[in-house]
């Protein structure tokens, strides 16, 4: 370590995971070495992130703020990161020594000068050696002190592509199976590295709709979903000589996807693309795991009160007794791991579009408190209103909206309150190559 004495950080995104697939009843991957860390460190319940779209939802990471205009739609993509007002930038100049690993897709919303290693883009994959990529550098010593390494790996991330072997996999099943891949991973990277000398940080950008009639089978399929169901059903259970038209068929079996077994809203929420036509903030995919081990982290239980990805990196330099002298929306969580103080903040939520591409689709905005969930039109405050009880309805199926309209009334006091307060960034646009390979990783993800 250099005379700093600050603690080497590890900060693991895993894209796409959910937080009921990390921790509590409804958890079905077998995860020891994460399940380790908690029991060493401190896991947040209740952690939300502010959008559901990944570049935004590490914008919000990287600097603290909430993604106001994320979910405006745009003719072009925009650059996510901002050097001025990201805690990266305090790192560096505390300095921290930065690297990564991630997508190309990310990498070029404006990331490009900001780690020091040249292979930044080179694997974002389990499946592709990212852990040896990272090893290699922990071991071989190329990593100067103390350093930050950013690990963004996408297995977790719909479709959820999987070795040939297991392609034949449902969805969820994929889904566990790659946590658990990225579980055993993590183990190998703790493994080359000095414990009491580094801090871990576990956490995601966004979750998924886990559709339990899924066709993908591991690959990159882009034919719609929906259509490949009901081609497939149509050829299994209906017959040649059974003289419907298609079109009629098509709705038969439209019918027997949505109502058989999916009774509930949440399990009809399910069948739901992120992104997608229907854009919601359900915490299907807006509940996402956080957790803090190593270094300077007490061990507590698991802490229930809810808190933002925009409170990570003002936790992290509090921690670190650093100072970053811009706003943020975000607060230290070191008072909650300390058992000093308690607190309930409302967290902004937005629906993001780096690009519009869905044909009527609008956004969603809100707030999530640790009692509620308000989200409407991003535009129109009259259009699209939900109101969840998070206390009697986890999951979100009773909108409460018209018996509450005094709760809604608050709310949106709220968010005007927290919009005013705001600072305006300046935003960058990419330029035509960025945008074009930008547009290509996000086709292969299924944004686009």
């Amino acid at each position: 370590m250099e005379d700093t004495n600050y603690p080497d950080i590890i900060f693991l995104l895993v894209d796409g995971l959910r937080a009921d697939h990390c921790f509590g009843k409804n958890k079905k991957a077998k995860t020891p070495t994460i399940d380790s860390l908690m029991k060493s460190g401190i896991y947040f319940k209740n952690s939300i992130s502010c959008t559901d779209i990944t570049g935004y939802s590490i914008r919000s990471i990287f600097s603290g703020r909430f993604p106001f205009g994320c979910g405006k739609n745009k003719k072009k993509v925009e650059k996510t990161y901002s050097e001025k007002t990201s805690y990266l930038t305090t790192l560096k100049k505390s300095g921290y020594h930065l690297y990564a690993h991630m997508g190309k897709a990310l990498f070029n919303q404006g990331y490009q000068n900001v780690f020091e290693n040249d292979d930044v883009t080179s694997v974002n994959s389990v499946y592709q050696g990212l852990s040896d990529k990272i090893i290699k550098k922990i071991t071989s010593n190329s990593l100067k002190e103390p350093w930050f390494f950013y690990i963004h790996p996408e297995d977790v991330h719909v479709p959820c592509v999987v070795p040939d072997k297991f392609q034949k996999l449902n969805l969820e099943e994929r889904y566990n199976l790659n946590i658990e891949a990225v579980d055993t991973e993590i183990k190998k990277i703790l493994e080359n590295i000095e414990l009491s000398k580094t801090t871990i940080i576990l956490t995601a950008d966004h979750g998924e709709y886990l559709n339990p009639f899924d066709n993908y089978k591991g690959l990159q399929d882009k034919t719609p979903f929906f259509n490949k169901i009901i081609k497939k059903s149509i050829k299994k259970i209906i017959p040649n000589s059974f003289h419907k038209s298609m079109h009629s068929k098509k709705l038969e079996i439209q019918n027997q996807i949505r109502n058989s077994n999916l009774k509930t809203p949440h399990e009809k929420r399910s069948l739901e693309e992120r992104p997608g036509k229907h854009r919601m903030l359900y915490d299907d995919i807006v509940h996402v795991p956080l957790l803090f081990s190593g270094y300077g982290i007490p061990h507590v239980e698991p802490i229930t009160e809810q808190v933002g990805i925009i409170d990570i990196f003002p936790t992290i330099t509090d921690i670190l007794q650093i100072k970053h002298d811009h706003q943020i929306n975000g607060k230290s969580l070191k008072p909650l791991m300390n058992n000093e103080k308690r607190f309930d903040s409302p967290i902004y939520l937005e629906n993001g579009t780096l690009k519009t591409k869905i044909n009527n689709s609008t956004s969603c905005i809100g707030l999530r408190t640790n009692n509620f969930k308000y989200f409407r039109d991003i535009d129109n405050a009259k259009e699209n209103i939900n109101l969840y009880n998070l206390k009697n309805d986890i999951y979100e199926d009773v909108n409460i909206a018209k018996e509450n309209m005094h709760k809604i009334e608050e709310f949106e006091k709220i968010i005007s309150e927290l919009k005013n307060e705001s600072i305006i960034e300046d935003k960058e646009i990419c330029d035509n190559d960025e945008s074009e390979e930008i547009e290509r990783e996000l086709k292969k993800l299924g944004y686009l």
